[in-house]
């Protein structure tokens, strides 16, 4: 296997580099940071099972070199979860964005489509857009009100939008 450091010795190319593996990153003291947290749920399993058998709690800080917080922190949720409580919890968010139920993007395009058959040529454009559409929305009496942006992209992804069209640069006059 090719390491990162032998690339310029070696004079591979750009497709050999996709094919490589890049090695561990260390920690201040050497270590991987895969090494770090298996030595961390290690250290947690053993404060448990001190003090499920009988142990005191200062007596395993002492001996783990941990603060009596982080005993309490891992004490607190083994007892809660059991055994998988002793790993780390994910950072990621936990509440997913909101999306317009499908019987209020139903009547968005349904309000949409009864604007449109009111419109004349002359008119065709006006008074349907997404302003429109949340005044009907306001009047029915929906709440939550989606916001006008919202409204416009429940008009894109029904299709029911045009695109906009740029106009040429005026030529220069001669």
């Amino acid at each position: 296997m090719v390491t990162w450091d032998a690339l310029p010795q070696r004079g591979l190319s750009l497709s050999h580099l996709l094919c490589l593996k890049r090695p561990p990153r260390a920690t201040a003291s050497g270590r991987t940071a895969e090494d770090t947290m298996s030595d961390e749920l290690t250290a947690r399993q053993r404060a448990i099972s001190l003090r499920l058998a009988g142990r005191p709690v200062k007596h395993i800080c002492s001996a783990l070199g941990r603060s009596e917080a982080w005993f309490h922190k891992w004490w607190g949720r083994y007892l809660q979860a059991g055994p998988e409580g002793l790993y780390d919890l994910t950072r990621a968010h936990h509440q997913v964005a909101q999306r317009l139920s499908p019987e209020l993007e139903r009547t968005v395009v349904s309000i949409r489509r009864r604007l449109q058959a009111h419109a004349s040529p002359a008119t065709r454009y006006s008074l349907t857009g997404a302003t429109a559409i949340r005044a009907e929305l306001k009047v029915l009496g929906i709440r939550p009100l989606p916001c006008e942006r919202t409204i416009e992209r429940v008009l894109q992804r029904n299709g029911l939008t045009a695109l906009r069209v740029r106009l040429a640069p005026l030529l220069g006059r001669f």
